[in-house]
């Protein structure tokens, strides 16, 4: 309460606009009370013209036994706030940015930290590598980040400079250029590179999971490419990291996707060479992929079909030590029918790992399994959605999940939501509730949020 108070009048004081956030999570087990939990994220945010500034508070996931003496302890501690601020100044030739408290950062950053991709969507039809560090201020529930600085310059047709420095010892720097040409709408190059705090210590292990290497700091660069067609975008990047162990180790990924009328055909391919260092110090598993993206979309009238499929296979090291390479086919199709004001979307997706060699020993084949199924639909006053989600994993496990929300129209009421999963194993079946609401209105210079969910666990 002190917090909105605050907001408010500081967007009157300023002219400016602010913004108050608060969201509780309440847990608790009818079978055993002191398994009771909670969490809440509460903060407020100030923007005006070229300046912004964020302050939030988190309390983890905490027994609410233990409240009082979080209160007492930990309340003062430096990871317990997320902060920062932003302010841009522009002149006739130039532009400038200046951010700095616990940043995110993205894109060309995260590339570097992790260089592999992840599976793509059966509806994925973009096919870009976002340029520069994607530097951000915090959101109200972001997780700990260390305290960084990031300044970006623009100086005309000159390329986009950006550089970071944070607490942990890393640091960033990417230079990026936007430009066309007569048979290139758009095409966009980048350079980045960062330096990661890394190492391994040495262990008495018999196998150990990776070589130890002692405790350092390495550099790892990428260099960058979009290029936009009339009936195709392509993006491929290619990475270069310091290897503790000789050599440098490099990376390759691509993604293309081609559009006609209402077909795309989407793929990625990604490949690396062994002892790529990750931003964790771990080294990077996945050795080669690849994904085929075919869509679809039938029309008639103001009813649509969009319909989706992803197949490849991901080829990955187990184990250091005996360099075990194994293969994860994945299949997954989606299906989706619009109309006017309603819309129903079924997913179905299948990884199959099959048996091979780890650490000497033959592995049994692994399989998982999800099913997801929407239906949305919008009335006069507000639109409901329900979901239902099936997953079944290697061990055979099932877990069905059921969420029916509505969101009303016009309300403070923003979204209601209730929720029931059942966990089913070979020894025991467990079943939860959960109930979510949130709050909220918007006006020229506030804004407001409240959020609270109460889950009961059998």
């Amino acid at each position: 309460m002190i917090l909105a108070v605050a907001a408010l009048l500081l967007s009157k004081a300023f002219c400016a606009r602010a913004e108050f956030y608060t969201s509780s999570d309440f847990s608790t087990s009818p079978v055993n009370a002191r398994d009771s939990n909670v969490k809440n994220s509460t903060g407020i945010k100030v923007s005006e013209k070229a300046f912004t500034a964020i302050l939030s508070a988190s309390i983890p996931k905490t027994p609410c036994q233990d409240l009082t003496q979080w209160a007492r302890e930990e309340w003062n501690r430096e990871d317990t706030y997320r902060w920062g601020s932003s302010w841009t100044a522009s002149t006739s030739i130039s532009d400038f940015s200046l951010m700095a408290g616990t940043l995110g950062f993205s894109q060309g950053i995260s590339r570097l930290r992790n260089p592999s991709p992840a599976v793509p969507s059966p509806f994925k039809r973009t096919a870009v590598l976002s340029p520069g560090i994607g530097a951000s201020l915090p959101s109200f529930t972001a997780s700990e980040k260390p305290k960084a600085a990031m300044v970006q310059v623009k100086a005309g047709q000159l390329p986009v400079f950006q550089s970071a420095f944070l607490e942990s010892g890393e640091f960033y720097g990417s230079v990026y250029r936007n430009f066309s040409a007569a048979f290139l709408p758009s095409a966009t190059v980048a350079a980045t590179w960062a330096r990661f705090p890394a190492g391994q210590q040495w262990t008495d292990s018999w196998h150990p999971p990776r070589r130890p290497f002692k405790e350092s700091s390495f550099n790892a660069f990428s260099g960058e490419a979009n290029l936009t067609f009339a009936h195709a975008r392509t993006a491929t990047g290619i990475g270069i990291h310091q290897n503790p162990f000789g050599e440098p180790a490099c990376w390759a990924r691509n993604q293309t996707v081609l559009l006609w009328n209402d077909m795309s055909l989407y793929t990625q391919a990604f490949t690396s060479q062994g002892h790529v260092l990750c931003a964790d110090g771990t080294e990077e598993k996945c050795r080669f992929q690849f994904y085929a993206v075919p869509g679809y979309t039938f029309r008639r009238g103001k009813n649509s079909i969009q319909t989706g499929f992803v197949w490849g296979f991901s080829q990955r090291e187990e184990q250091d030590r005996y360099a075990d390479l194994s293969r994860t086919w994945t299949a997954r199709g989606q299906v989706q029918f619009n109309s006017a004001g309603k819309s129903l979307s079924v997913t179905y997706g299948s990884a199959w790992t099959p048996s091979h060699e780890k650490a000497g020993a033959v592995t049994e084949e692994e399989r998982d399994s999800t099913l997801n199924i929407k239906i949305r639909k919008a009335f006069r006053k507000t639109t409901s959605q329900t979901s239902f989600i099936w997953k079944n994993n290697e061990r055979n496990e099932n877990t069905y999940t059921v969420t029916q929300t509505l969101s009303p129209r016009n309300s403070p009421v923003k979204a209601l939501s209730l929720q029931g999963t059942i966990e089913r194993t070979s020894t025991a079946e467990r079943r939860s509730a959960k109930a979510s609401l949130s709050l909220g209105k918007s006006t020229r210079h506030f804004a407001w949020t409240v959020k609270a969910s109460v889950e009961v666990k059998g």
